[in-house]
């Protein structure tokens, strides 16, 4: 009876572990930049930058990112992309994922379509956290509360051979309130 307990505990410690190690990935997050609601006024801009993760690939160097923002559930009609910038510390405080690194080529643009970095060959980075994108929105008025989160699609990473590599998608809600919202925390309040 204990080589057969001791058996079932090493089996399932064994698939345990090849489970975990099969579960590699790399994460891409969106992350607003502010901790109060964004008030849609039609002029404060607001923040988003959005994040790249490539420490869970065990290794592996990632020569390329690629990504599209999708406007927010319930914001479409009422939120416009008025700029956007890859990441330094230099211009926005946030570390940029390819800091150091040569650039083939870079679209970052201050729109809904596609979005990518890929480093010139050689000069891709592993285990490495960073920004690979910041973009300022505004929010015209809306008539209710939203609580919503920019969501991503056509979204990859890929290796020095142009494999993709797996990874997931997180993102961080928000809050937007109408412009003459009465309810707000005095640490909120503009």
């Amino acid at each position: 009876m204990k080589k057969l307990l001791f058996g079932l505990f090493l089996g399932i410690f064994v698939f345990s572990f090849v489970s975990s190690a099969l579960a590699q990935e790399a994460v891409i997050r969106t992350v607003p930049y502010n901790d109060c609601p964004w008030i849609a006024d039609g002029v404060t801009q607001y923040r988003m930058d959005v994040f790249a993760d490539n420490t869970g690939l065990n290794g592996d160097v990632t020569d390329a990112i690629q990504w599209r923002n999708k406007v927010p559930a319930g914001l479409d009609g009422y939120i416009d992309v008025v700029r956007a910038e890859i990441p330094s510390i230099e211009n926005n405080g946030r570390e940029d994922f390819f800091a150091g690194s040569s650039m083939f080529f870079e679209i970052v643009r201050p729109d809904w379509s596609g979005q990518a970095r890929v480093v010139d060959l050689g000069q891709g980075k592993a285990n490495r956290q960073g920004y690979v994108g910041s973009y300022w929105f505004i929010v015209r008025d809306i008539q209710r509360p939203v609580r919503t989160s920019f969501n991503l699609d056509a979204t990859g990473f890929a290796d020095p051979n142009g494999v993709l590599q797996p990874y997931r998608i997180e993102n961080v809600p928000f809050v937007v309130l109408p412009n003459n919202f009465p309810f707000m925390s005095a640490k909120c309040r503009r």
